[in-house]
């Protein structure tokens, strides 16, 4: 548990000094009732740390908890009757400025906006770009009903109605406000009112809006508890047009009817209940979160209501932007709303190379400052703050990577997702001075001692048949099993007329074969032959296979060679480019790494390898041509150019990597691993530079094996998950 003490050290501290000097009256609430925000913050809030995603959740106070573990127990409200719930309905349109709106309770604003996609009808669906993922969603329904949809970036650009158009209030990523409801009645549509994130950290005054027909509000979002309870405020003729499209169509629960029958002839004879809020109801209310609604409320009275949280937000927002723009080019700030309670970011080291935002997130999060990373779902701002197009999220996310997940890069360096820092009733001072801090640590160049760290994962390659390519479309997660990569060298080319196993370099045209995985099937097949053949994984019956021993790496093992011809044939025309007609080929299945199950390769060695290259005019290589099963990058600069070199074992999430010893290499380097064209010197450079001049040995990345024991014992039986994008913690001793 971390425990954060603040106490007003304006004569300690000349920054803060400074920033409230700036700030005045709007930051910390110091006219109000509950007093300035430092003397209460670690009591009513301990152990929270530097918490900074507001726009996600709000956090409940000490006090605020204790008043609902005094609330009365409650019932059943189909037993014991409503209790409050009339009265708290009535305390929530007015305090959103909905007299005479139906409130009906839902487990948050993604409901809310689904009952209406399902059940407001309506011939077509404008949206905003700038809108949260559910809003998003509503499309699918419409298009499924064959609705027009349009989607729109300027609500200018909005066609005249009839249809339904989903307003975002307030952005949850840029902080932007939309002022159009009263715009988009006068031209036809139906307006409904994303109003999660506004109702956060402003006023919600739904008349003052324009009178919305229908508005989505999650009351965790303005003071953290009760969680999974939200509302739907529906004007009178919202409710009018929802309870009877409910009352015609569309799933029913629990009180959401007057009369069913299952008895008679017809099948659908159901009275559903004529009060919008019981229609749109369905089951039993969260009526003990309903319950505890006051209690939430009484907390924003207590600081001087919405208004004074929305100056003490945006002005905490408004700081941290304007200290990191200081950073540039360390960190990166997008567009934002002056006053907004939002800050999106990403962090860049001085050679201009973006860090992955969760790799960010998960090192802040270790030093107790917690932000979000990712799209914050929100993929219409994400995209449009980093330039993603649609071609390039497909492509992340056909080789396993998104925004949010831990492989969050392309390979172009460009991030595909971002840091949100939010602000809200509870922040203080130090929680974004905590924050900037930590940027320009993490953001640093300078070298740190020895190997450094943390590493990042940033790719997993299996090679189900060795010397051939890469297992195609493979996930962005795989697993170790008894201590190997699942499939990993499962299977090699044995070729019976030289009496050994293929090679990239005895066979170069090895690295043309494709390989993939499919229903119990081995696909292979190369650019002039796609077609290729399929080969069972298993095999049922000793007549199709022989017995046979293979040295690989001078270790003699076992293996199983298959008498299929038409194996045979097809390596001939890979390899040879011809079909002789022998079975010179045979596909052989056993275990076939080099000397340990894992090889791992740095970015930082091969990037010092191409410097070599570029200065005695040869071409660049990449990872690929020492067909490593995992690349990693460092997250913050080591002093050496072979950081594993030094390496002993790697801590992964839940397991830990062994160094079992460096890899010795061959003049299978200088082989294009597409092309499988002899393109560069790269052995010959990299002796110049590495050998051993003891053994001999010219080396490049380790190899690793599993070790869990913590005294060094293998164990070998646990299926441990490898995910790209992990951050990975090397040991020197």
């Amino acid at each position: 548990m971390i425990v954060v003490v603040y106490a007003r050290r304006e004569k300690e501290d000349p920054l803060k000094a400074s920033f409230l000097r700036r700030a005045g009256s709007r930051y910390g609430y110091g006219g109000e009732a509950c007093g300035h925000i430092d003397r209460w913050r670690s009591r009513e809030f301990p152990g929270l740390g530097h918490y900074l995603d507001y726009a996600g959740a709000g956090v409940a106070s000490a006090s605020q908890i204790a008043s609902i573990a005094k609330t009365p127990v409650l019932g059943n409200p189909h037993t014991i009757g409503p209790s409050s719930d009339e009265s708290v309905r009535r305390m929530v349109a007015d305090r959103f400025g909905a007299r005479g709106y139906g409130v009906a309770w839902t487990s948050g604003a993604t409901e809310a906006l689904r009952i209406v996609a399902e059940f407001a009808d309506s011939p077509a669906l404008v949206y905003g770009i700038d809108s949260h993922t559910s809003v998003v969603g509503m499309r699918r329904v419409f298009l499924e009903r064959g609705a027009r949809v349009f989607r729109v970036r300027d609500w200018k650009e909005a066609p005249p109605g009839p249809g339904l158009a989903v307003v975002t209030l307030e952005s949850n990523a840029s902080g932007e406000r939309w002022d159009v409801v009263a715009d988009l009645r006068q031209r036809g549509w139906l307006v409904c009112a994303d109003a999660a994130k506004l109702a956060s950290t402003a006023t919600l005054d739904i008349a003052a809006l324009g009178s919305p027909d229908f508005v989505a509000v999650s009351f965790y979002k303005l003071f953290g508890a009760p969680t999974g309870l939200g509302a739907l405020l529906a004007s009178p003729e919202g409710q009018r047009l929802l309870t009877l499209s409910k009352r015609d169509r569309g799933y029913f629960g629990g009180g959401a009817v007057d009369r069913v029958s299952v008895t008679g002839p017809d099948d659908d004879w159901t009275v559903v209940r004529s009060d919008f809020e019981a229609a749109m109801e369905d089951g039993t209310p969260h009526f003990r979160g309903i319950a505890h609604l006051v209690h939430g409320f009484r907390e924003l009275d207590r600081v001087g209501g919405p208004d004074r949280i929305e100056q003490h937000a945006g002005v905490l927002a408004d700081e941290l932007a304007d200290r990191l723009l200081a950073l540039s080019p360390r960190a990166r700030v997008y567009p934002r709303r002056r006053g907004s309670s939002i800050v999106l970011f990403n962090v860049f080291r001085d050679d201009n190379k973006v860090l992955s935002p969760s790799a960010i997130c998960g090192l802040l999060a270790d030093r107790g400052i917690l932000v979000r990373a990712g799209c914050v779902c929100n993929v219409g701002a994400c995209g449009l703050a980093l330039e993603l197009s649609h071609a390039d999220i497909v492509r992340a996310w056909t080789r396993g990577a998104a925004c949010g997940g831990a492989d969050d890069v392309d390979p172009d360096g460009r991030p595909l997702g971002l840091l949100r820092a939010s602000f809200g009733k509870d922040s203080v001072w130090e929680d974004l001075h905590a924050l900037c801090a930590a940027v320009e640590t993490l953001a640093t160049t300078r070298p740190m001692e020895g190997p450094g760290g943390p590493y990042r994962l940033d790719e997993i390659k299996v090679y189900p048949v060795k010397g051939c390519r890469a297992l195609e479309n493979s996930s962005s997660t795989c697993r170790l099993v008894d201590g190997r990569l699942e499939f990993d060298r499962r299977w090699a080319i044995l070729d019976d007329r030289l009496g050994h196993l293929v090679a990239a370099k005895s066979h170069p045209a090895v690295a043309r074969i494709r390989v993939a995985l499919r229903d119990d099937r081995l696909l292979l097949s190369t650019d002039d032959d796609d077609d290729g053949i399929a080969v069972p994984t298993t095999t049922t019956t000793s007549d199709e296979v022989d017995r046979t021993t293979v040295r690989v790496c001078g270790e003699t093992t076992t293996a199983f060679a298959r008498r299929d011809p038409r194996i045979s044939r097809f390596f001939s025309r890979a390899l040879l480019g011809i079909d002789d007609g022998s079975s010179r080929f045979r596909l052989v299945e056993g275990f076939f790494a080099n000397s340990a199950p894992l090889l791992l390769v740095s970015r930082r060695s091969v990037d010092r390898l191409n410097r070599a290259l570029r200065d005695a005019g040869e071409p660049p290589v990449t990872a690929d041509h020492f067909r490593p099963n995992l690349v990693v990058s460092d997250l913050l600069p080591p002093a050496t150019d072979h950081p594993e070199d030094h390496w002993t074992s790697l801590d992964l999430p839940d397991a830990r990597l062994r160094v079992s010893g460096p890899c010795d290499r061959c003049a299978a380097i200088d082989v294009d691993p597409l092309t499988a064209q002899r393109t560069s010197n790269a052995l010959k450079v990299l002796t110049a530079y590495r050998r051993d001049a003891r053994a001999g040995r010219v080396t490049f990345g380790v190899f690793l094996e599993l070790d869990d024991d913590e005294e060094g014992a293998p164990d070998h039986h646990r299926v441990v998950h490898l995910r790209r994008g992990t951050i990975l913690h090397p040991r020197t001793t």
